[in-house]
């Protein structure tokens, strides 16, 4: 729309040309507003609605907060949100979803705000450790991380990119979502990609010999998966898989020293029925030094 006003119309009429210049500033104005959210809707219900992000959040207990202290977890699950959701250098690029699983243990308040923030929360019932698993040999905090399990039963939606709370995206991941499905012996898709894990690698960042140079094609200084970030399609078959290793973990396994990481870097094997694909050490840099920031496109 053009307005053309000439200027005999302002000489002769000051009083009424002011109020002409505030209606058409407020109009104008409140014309790139609304395009401004249609074209924000169209964008939002273009997405693809099957694929998100994932994140657990169990507090331990009793609540950190409760004691006065600060639940850091429940911090990075804030942080990770604005990150994928809304910060424009590191939000998804096709406006996928964020899903916070969330264990009763969380807060109220917390849940109430997380939602406000974006998230999709489901609160869903902690899962314990696995017969076999002495509690008092690992971390308190990673009790309830078994919980990540219910990801393979959520096949309402075909891809999901869990990330723990204490990884920080510094740009978009969403090229992971165009990684290809693995095909089982028996003709069934399935998928679980994931970095390797550096910790092994590099006697958890002492870098005690040299480290790959940091890139796309960094995925193969290890041999086994990092599962802080992976990428899965659910579906009924490896849910009952995961569930089978849950339920009779093998006896020469130990799946109590990393928790959930030890039983899905098994499950994943190299040489076993259900393969890993490897994700670049890009996308879950552990123990990043000033270099592997910047240095990265």
């Amino acid at each position: 729309m053009t307005v053309f006003l000439s200027k005999q119309f302002f000489y002769r009429n000051r009083p009424t040309a002011k109020w002409v210049i505030f209606a058409f500033i407020f109009i104008y104005l409140g014309y790139t507003c609304y395009r401004s959210l249609y074209y924000e809707n169209i964008n939002l219900n273009a997405r693809n609605e099957k694929e998100v992000y994932a994140t657990l959040l169990c507090p331990s207990s009793p609540h950190p907060t409760l004691k006065g202290g600060i639940d850091y977890y429940y911090e990075g699950t804030r942080i990770l949100t604005y990150r994928l959701l809304h910060k424009l250098s590191t939000k998804d690029v096709e406006n996928r979803r964020q899903i916070v699983l969330a264990t009763e243990s969380v807060l109220p308040e917390q849940v109430r705000q997380s939602r406000l923030d974006g998230a999709i929360v489901k609160i869903v019932p902690a899962i314990q450790p696995p017969k076999g698993v002495n509690i008092r040999k690992t971390e308190a905090r990673w009790k309830d991380q078994y919980t990540k399990l219910v990801l393979w039963n959520m096949t309402q939606y075909s891809k999901i990119l869990y990330i723990d709370s204490d990884i920080l995206p510094i740009r978009p991941l969403s090229p992971i979502f165009d990684t290809t499905f693995s095909i089982d012996k028996d003709g069934h898709p399935y998928l679980f990609a994931a970095t390797y894990d550096f910790s092994v690698a590099q006697a958890f960042g002492k870098y005690r010999r040299p480290a790959p140079t940091l890139g796309l094609n960094d995925m193969y200084a290890g041999d086994s998966a990092h599962a802080g970030l992976f990428f899965i399609h659910p579906s009924e078959r490896q849910a009952n898989y995961s569930q089978s290793l849950y339920d009779n973990p093998p006896q020469n396994q130990d799946f109590t020293s990393f928790m959930e990481q030890s039983m899905l870097k098994y499950a994943y094997r190299n040489g076993a029925d259900y393969q890993w694909t490897r994700l670049s050490q890009i996308y879950n840099t552990q123990w990043p030094r000033l270099e592997d920031i910047t240095g990265v496109p």
